[in-house]
């Protein structure tokens, strides 16, 4: 657990202004409109429960595995436990990217587990897709960061419409009108994902003590 802690901060860190574009684009702001000087904003919030989520998810994941599960069906129990930690955040962290004003003594359970059945939607196909793709091809020989970044690419963009449904309630805006606004964002979203869990699952095992 510790060592998922420190590698999903890591990853979350490196990647997080690629994140607050896709947030911006998902929810309609042109990209030459979002303002870089902000592509920091609401990163704490994003700190205090990117490295748990991770943990949680990589702990779940190895738990079941360990317990001869299938490993898709390993991947989405690792997805639906991190929903827990990671609604609360991706909503406060939300409203911090497009500078929504929000007291935390406002902030209720109701509140921040809006769009909780999407965020489960979107997690659980995620965890099933990655891992099992992450662990065939660290078996086929090829590296930690490597794996992680290719497996990133399918798993990210293929669950883009229940994201960007997510961000927009999440947001308090209506849902897009074409079908093709739900795959807004999507390349962003690889963009951010796949080097960010290149990234964590390096460090996670750079730093794992297990031999």
């Amino acid at each position: 657990m510790a060592e998922g802690l420190i590698a999903g901060w890591i990853g979350a860190i490196c990647v997080y202004p690629i994140d607050y574009i896709k947030t911006h684009v998902q929810n309609g702001t042109p990209i030459q409109n979002v303002r870089l000087t902000n592509i920091y904003r609401g990163s704490f919030v994003q700190l205090i429960g990117v490295g748990p989520e991770k943990a949680i998810k990589i702990y779940v994941n190895q738990l079941a595995l360990e317990n001869s599960i299938n490993p898709i069906i390993s991947g989405g129990l690792a997805g639906m436990c991190q929903v827990l930690v990671t609604n609360p955040i991706e909503y406060i962290k939300i409203q911090y990217q497009l500078s929504n004003h929000i007291k935390f003594q406002d902030i209720n359970i109701k509140k921040i587990y809006k769009g909780v059945l999407l965020c489960l939607a979107r997690d659980i196909p995620f965890s099933a897709i990655y891992f099992p793709t992450y662990s065939y091809l660290k078996k086929s020989g090829n590296s930690s960061f490597i794996s992680g970044l290719i497996a990133g690419i399918p798993a990210a963009y293929l669950v883009t419409p229940f994201d960007v449904i997510k961000t927009r309630i999440q947001s308090n805006l209506s849902l897009p009108t074409r079908f093709v606004d739900y795959w807004k964002g999507g390349l962003w979203r690889v963009a951010k994902s796949a080097p960010q869990f290149g990234i964590t699952l390096w460090i996670y095992e750079l730093v794992n003590t297990k031999k």
